[in-house]
C-alpha cells in the first residue's frame, strides 16, 4: 500500500482546500494507498550536523517516509512559501515524488531552505533545528 502526504497550510481557506476535505476527495478516488494530512507549520526540521530530518509533531512521522507529497497552499507567505521549498528539496533528495514543482524550483526566502539545501548537498553547515510553532 502507497502512503500519500497531504502538506497543507492551518489557516481560515476555504473548506473545499482544506487538509481534511483533500483527504476525503483522495480516499474515495484511491482506495489502495493510505493518506495523512499534516501542516506545514506542524513540521520541525532538525540536522544535526549529519543527518537531515522533517518529521510532523503531531504524528511523529518524516516526510521522507512516504511514497509520494502533495504541497497545496503554501504561498500565503514568503515564510510559508520557503517551508514548502526546503520540503520540496527533502522529498527530492529522497526520490519521493511531489507536486507541485514550483515549490521546488521558486528562490529561497529564508535561511531554511538555503541551510536544507546546503546539509542535502554535503556543503558544510551548523547544526539546526527550525520549528513554526511552539511545542510546549
Amino acid at each position: 500500500m502507497k502512503h500519500i502526504l497531504i502538506l497543507c497550510r492551518r489557516d481560515d481557506r476555504e473548506a473545499y482546500d482544506t487538509g481534511k476535505s483533500m483527504l476525503d476527495g483522495m480516499a474515495k478516488l484511491d482506495t489502495k494507498a493510505s493518506y495523512l494530512s499534516m501542516d506545514y507549520e506542524d513540521l520541525i526540521f532538525l540536522y544535526d550536523g549529519t543527518q537531515l530530518h522533517v518529521t510532523d509533531s503531531v504524528s511523529g512521522k518524516d516526510v521522507a517516509d512516504f511514497d509520494a507529497i502533495f504541497l497545496i497552499g503554501w504561498f500565503k507567505t514568503k515564510a510559508l512559501d520557503d517551508v514548502a521549498r526546503a520540503v520540496a528539496h527533502y522529498a527530492k533528495y529522497h526520490g519521493i515524488p511531489f507536486a507541485n514543482s514550483e515549490a521546488y524550483d521558486g528562490r529561497s526566502f529564508t535561511k531554511l531552505s538555503q541551510c536544507v539545501i546546503a546539509a542535502l548537498n554535503d556543503v558544510p553547515v551548523t547544526p539546526f533545528i527550525f520549528v513554526w510553532t511552539k511545542l510546549c
